[in-house]
C-alpha cells in the first residue's frame, strides 16, 4: 500500500506506475492522478510550454510539488543545499534537487545534485552512510 502525493489515498502498489529509478519501483502519483495530470498537461501546453511552464508540470507530477511549494522550500533554505550548506541559486539550471523518499514518496527537502546523487548511491540507507563516515576517519584523510 502506498498513499497518493497528488490525492492522499492509500491504494494498492499495482495502482502505481513502474519507475524504475526509485528504489520502491513506483511513482509517488497514481495512475488515475498520473493519467489526470498528463491530460491536463497535454491539453493546456501542447509542445509550446515554456520553461517554466514544464518545470511547475514536472514538480508536480513526480513530486506533487506546485511551484509556490518549492519557493516556499528554497526560501526556507535560504536557497542553499540542506546537507552541504552551499548557495546554488546559480546550480544545475538554477534549480536545487527535490529531495524524496523512495519508499513513501515524501519530500524531505531540496539539494544540490551533488548531494542528491550521493544519497541515491547510498540507497538512503542510514547505516551504509555511517560506514561512510567512519571509513573517512579511520583513514585519516
Amino acid at each position: 500500500m502506498r498513499v497518493c502525493k497528488q490525492c492522499s489515498l492509500e491504494q494498492p502498489l499495482e495502482e502505481y506506475h513502474l519507475n524504475k529509478l526509485s528504489a520502491g519501483g513506483r511513482k509517488p502519483v497514481c495512475k488515475t492522478c498520473r493519467n489526470k495530470i498528463t491530460r491536463e498537461h497535454r491539453a493546456t501546453h501542447g509542445r509550446t510550454e515554456t520553461p517554466e511552464q514544464r518545470r511547475k508540470w514536472q514538480l508536480k507530477a513526480k513530486y506533487g510539488v506546485s511551484l509556490e511549494d518549492y519557493a516556499v522550500l528554497a526560501n526556507e533554505q535560504d536557497n542553499k543545499c540542506k546537507i552541504c550548506g552551499a548557495g546554488h541559486d546559480k546550480g544545475q539550471a538554477g534549480f536545487l534537487v527535490v529531495d524524496h523518499c523512495h519508499t513513501t514518496g515524501r519530500v524531505r527537502g531540496l539539494l544540490c545534485s551533488n548531494c542528491n546523487s550521493a544519497l541515491g548511491l547510498f540507497r538512503d540507507e542510514e547505516e551504509s552512510l555511517k560506514n561512510a563516515i567512519r571509513y573517512l576517519a579511520d583513514t585519516g584523510f
